[in-house]
């Protein structure tokens, strides 16, 4: 029974890693993304108002992949003002190869409060470092950061992600929001308007979906495994500015099933809610200083169900988990794995008048523009527990403390932090803030 649940773990894991690993390093590529059901127009351009297009290449590093080559195709407003698309191609030389493709925010002709943002991407990965065994004690709070496998996989997956725009607060007149930007700073379409009551103010989307991902893996086990299921939730978007807050508050909740009934390996269920509040701090001679604050939870509700000899629990990776780019940064992707989670994050963001890199000629060239650089200082406290008690949660917590660099890269957040624990010193590079 152990060998089978130690093979279908594998699959999930397999999958969330390898997206985890690459999607983490074209963060620069993704930066004409916006944000929710958002339109920004920069105050100063006369010229590109509704639509824009940029192709960078680009080259990395990572441990696990090697030397990277890749390009991205991005593009913003061509199908509708609102809408963004992205194409990703990459290959390394430990023989990976990758294709990616999204687009976000495409309005529904004859239901107006309806968009959908698809994606799918093709990839064959190299060696990956995965910190979970199947059945033994890696992962938990109390394991070893040495105990973990180097595995390789083929992965295809697809996303459909439906949102529907409430009637209610600022949503109830505006399915759109025009957000007039000064140098990535919004003077208009705030969706804050000064009570921290969400549902009276911002935007409520109910937000329902689909995923499908079929992962063969080679060595040891060469087995095809299937992970399919749907989504359902709603997230409250209170705040002044969703790429950048600086005042509000934001809300959401989401509901996962991994489901038999499409072709799922493991069924399971889990449920995930996250609030984050945000505080302006006056500021003289800096543009803007805030601090942060988030509350994060994650619990596997089928975690002690069993059928076949085959308990109904998600991988590591896409279950209830700590270490990576948005949670306990300090540790590597996944580090720590258990049936519950919960984590406090804390951030003191200030963006300085000084902007050396606004005017880089290289920069200009390739068609990204810097509005202006963030500094943030952070840190968290959380840990993962075999059952949700807030008791055993708040016992021999994991901790870290960094500091961050963040751009706003042609109305996207580019994100770098670095981050110290007791397991050393971790870089984490995405787009948008952790939270």
């Amino acid at each position: 029974m152990m060998n089978q649940i130690f093979r279908n773990e594998y699959a999930s894991i397999l999958r969330s890693k390898m997206k985890y690993l690459l999607i983490g390093f074209v963060f620069v590529f993704k930066s004409l993304i916006t944000s929710g059901q958002d339109v920004y127009v920069d105050k100063a351009d006369t010229v590109h108002k509704n639509n824009s297009l940029i192709v960078l290449p680009f080259s990395f590093y990572l441990k696990t992949l090697g030397v990277s080559a890749a390009v991205d195709v991005a593009g913003r407003g061509f199908l509708q003002e609102q809408t963004s698309s992205t194409l990703i191609g990459l290959i390394s030389t430990n023989g990976s190869r990758y294709v990616y493709g999204d687009m976000t925010n495409l309005q529904v002709p004859f239901a107006k409060r309806v968009f959908v943002s698809p994606n799918i991407n093709i990839a064959h990965y190299g060696a990956l470092d995965v910190y979970y065994d199947g059945y033994r004690a890696a992962g938990k709070n109390k394991s070893s950061s040495d105990n973990f496998y180097r595995l390789q996989s083929n992965k295809y997956e697809a996303e459909l992600q439906f949102r529907y725009l409430l009637p209610i607060g600022y949503g109830r007149n505006e399915v759109l929001n025009h957000v007039v930007l000064d140098k990535g700073i919004p003077e208009q379409g705030k969706l804050f308007s000064g009570s921290y009551w969400p549902i009276a103010n911002g935007r409520t989307f109910i937000e329902p979906g689909l995923f499908y991902q079929n992962q063969y893996m080679k060595e040891p086990f060469n087995r095809k495994l299937v992970s399919a299921g749907y989504t359902m939730g709603f997230t409250c978007e209170n705040v002044d500015f969703v790429a950048n807050p600086s005042v509000g508050d934001m809300f959401s909740f989401k509901y996962r099933k991994g489901t038999a009934a499409l072709s799922s390996t493991t069924p399971w269920d889990m449920m995930e809610g996250t609030a984050s509040f945000y505080f302006p701090i006056p500021a003289k001679h800096l543009v803007q200083q805030v601090l942060a604050f988030n509350i994060w939870t994650r619990y596997v509700t089928s975690w002690d169900e069993v059928s076949n000899g085959i308990y109904h629990r998600p991988s590591p990776f896409a279950g209830a988990n700590l270490g990576g780019r948005f949670r306990l940064r300090g540790f590597p992707e996944a580090r720590f794995s258990d049936r519950a989670a919960l984590l406090y994050t804390g951030e003191y963001r200030i963006i300085p008048k000084w902007n050396p890199l606004a005017n880089w000629g290289l920069l200009k060239s390739l068609g990204v523009k810097l509005d202006w650089m963030q500094l943030v200082v952070f840190g968290e406290a959380g840990r993962v527990t075999p059952d949700w008690d807030i008791d055993t949660f708040h016992q021999k917590m994991k901790t870290d403390a960094g500091l961050g660099l963040r751009f706003m890269a042609n109305q996207m957040i580019v994100r770098i932090d670095g981050a110290y624990s007791t397991e050393g010193v971790q870089c984490q590079m995405y787009i948008n803030h952790a939270f």
